[in-house]
């Protein structure tokens, strides 16, 4: 009967989620030497090499070896017969060139990033690389030996004390008795350092022996949640996010800092140019919450109390991609991730070019749904009336809005949302027509509808101006229209009705009201030909006002601020 087995260690990796996009390739490229002595080497990988075969990367080396330990943690709690026999994974994956007699042994044919190799020299000798950086993670064996790397800066000489102090379950303090750090020799033999890692640096190419006390995911001072092969931004995603977490037991002063990739070697995708990249912060120059440009050089950063994390937004700036000379390129950078304590993580970044069509179009076409909250109305003062003032409350009212694919804007007070599906060889595609009434919609259609009680049933009207400035709408609710506060069916004075029943013009009785609708934009939109996305966020903002005739003898204005966001993408209203 098979052991049964805790989905505890699997939790660690379902909390690191890759969000993997489809068909864009990772491609950011940085180079690694290591200088090989003859004998045993024990080096750490920060990235997946290429070409990854291991035949084609050692060539014309003195390799007389290349072992991995590739032995997992063992989850089982317990066995439903004791005549169970004791389970022990694969401990060591090997390779061996082809010309050694053990080549029919060999169990590795790849190298990867975040990964540490025992590689056995018949001499001294210098492997230069270019590889993609790897996002690390780990969960390390419990109660056990590991060999090792960590994500450490060169430059910062960070000793294993330092940069463990907060680890749960590695206790790496000076301990004269030995068994808790170890390297790797030349000759084979493992050098207890236990007594040593209050002074001695960590070395960012080496791998060590290390021992736990129990269940570890430690990576280092700062953690990075993200997508193990960096952020990708294919041809329809032009946002993406990575999360840090400060693991270090102290406060941390974290920085994201954006630099080139290398040239990519031959046969890997080719590099167009960086990736423009925007952030989402506060701009120094307006105070405001907004999407500013991340240069090559600059960088991010922010103090995180321990334990504390902190969301990165970074989308890319579309209106400056062109379309590539090659199919098989991409735009692609790098971040780099350091904090105080010695950490250092690079994260790949790489987008796709986007033409505009139908669906990522240039113009923001779609559904646009959102607020606005009414904080002021002018008032009468002895005869005359003031400019709008501010209220005890807000007035909070749902605001719809549909831009066609042509750039027309309406103000909408409804629409339904119908599912539709379309069939075309044995594929079943799915999408959502948008309709401004119900009329037409089958009774058993997969509908939802989407109103507002701010604006008159089935208003649909056009509105003049441009996105990038303003946008306006005029609409006028008849005078014996139901919704008219004026008329009252019930009240013989407000019906509209003479005393035969027939119908009274208008002014007799009530009379029209006749409103319009601003919506002025606080920051336009920079629109590019080659936008799938104009605005990462799809969110506009900016001042409301609603003026309003005929509801009394002077005008009622009312002023707010509104915010609305593209739900669909569909540019077509019936």
């Amino acid at each position: 009967m098979k052991p049964c087995r805790s989905s505890a260690l699997r939790l660690f990796v379902f909390l690191l989620p890759a969000v993997f996009f489809g068909s864009v390739s990772s491609g950011q490229w940085i180079s690694e030497t290591f200088a090989l002595s003859n004998g045993w080497n024990a080096i750490y990988l920060r990235g997946t090499p290429w070409p990854t075969t291991i035949d084609d990367l050692f060539t014309n080396l003195p390799i007389r070896a290349v072992h991995r330990n590739f032995l997992t943690p063992d989850t089982t709690q317990f066995s439903a017969s004791s005549g169970d026999t004791p389970q022990r994974g694969v401990e060591w994956l090997v390779w061996y060139p082809p010309e050694s007699p053990n080549r029919v042994l060999t169990s590795l044919w790849n190298m990867s990033g975040n990964a540490s190799y025992l590689i056995e020299c018949d001499s001294n000798c210098t492997w230069t690389l270019k590889g993609n950086p790897v996002v690390p993670y780990r969960v390390w064996l419990p109660n056990n030996w590991n060999l090792v790397g960590m994500p450490v800066n060169p430059a910062s000489g960070v000793t294993f004390t330092e940069f463990f102090q907060a680890a749960r379950n590695i206790d790496v303090s000076p301990s004269p008795a030995g068994g808790k750090v170890a390297r790797t020799l030349p000759n084979g033999s493992q050098q207890d350092i236990s007594s040593q890692t209050d002074r001695r640096a960590i070395g960012p190419k080496e791998a060590y022996w290390i021992k736990t006390q129990g269940l570890s995911a430690f990576i280092g001072t700062v953690l990075v949640q993200a997508d193990p092969l960096g952020l990708l931004f294919p041809a329809d995603v032009s946002i993406n996010s990575f999360t840090l977490w400060n693991d270090s037991g102290t406060n941390e002063t974290v920085t994201v800092k954006l630099i080139s990739s290398e040239a990519p070697p031959a046969g890997a995708p080719a590099l167009v140019d960086d990736v423009p990249l925007m952030y989402f912060g506060i701009s120094p120059s307006t105070g405001h919450y907004e999407w500013q440009t991340l240069a090559v050089g600059g960088t991010l950063q922010n103090s995180l109390a321990t334990g504390e994390q902190w969301i990165v937004t970074l989308a890319v700036n579309r209106s400056l991609l062109s379309p590539p000379p090659t199919t098989n390129s991409n735009w692609q950078s790098l971040l780099e991730v350091t904090d105080q304590a010695g950490t250092l993580i690079r994260i790949p970044v790489a987008a796709e070019y986007s033409s505009a069509d139908a669906y990522n179009a240039l113009w923001p076409a779609g559904l646009w749904v959102g607020d606005v909250a009414l904080k002021k109305v002018n008032q009468l003062a002895e005869g005359n009336t003031t400019g709008p003032m501010p209220t005890y409350g807000d007035l909070t009212l749902r605001l719809i809005m549909h831009i066609g694919t042509n750039g027309q804007a309406r103000l909408l007070q409804q629409t339904v949302l119908v599912w539709t599906e379309q069939v075309a060889n044995g594929t079943t595609n799915g999408f959502y027509r948008l309709r401004a009434n119900e009329k037409g919609v089958a009774a058993n259609a997969r509908a939802s509808r989407i109103s507002s009680v701010a604006f008159p049933y089935g208003l649909n009207c056009l509105m003049t101006g441009s996105l990038q400035d303003s946008l306006n709408a005029t609409y006028v609710i008849g005078y014996n229209d139901p919704v008219n506060p004026f008329k009252h069916i019930y009240n013989p004075g407000h019906d509209n009705l003479d005393y035969s029943g027939e119908l009274l013009p208008e002014g007799a009785e009530n009379y029209s009201i006749s409103n319009t609708v601003s919506l002025t934009m606080d920051h336009p939109p920079e629109l590019g030909p080659n936008a799938s996305l104009w605005n990462p966020g799809e969110d506009i903002e900016g001042l409301y006002t609603h003026t309003i005739y005929g509801l009394r003898r002077e005008p009622v204005r009312a002023e707010g601020r509104f915010k609305l966001r593209r739900v669909n993408r569909t540019g077509v209203l019936e």
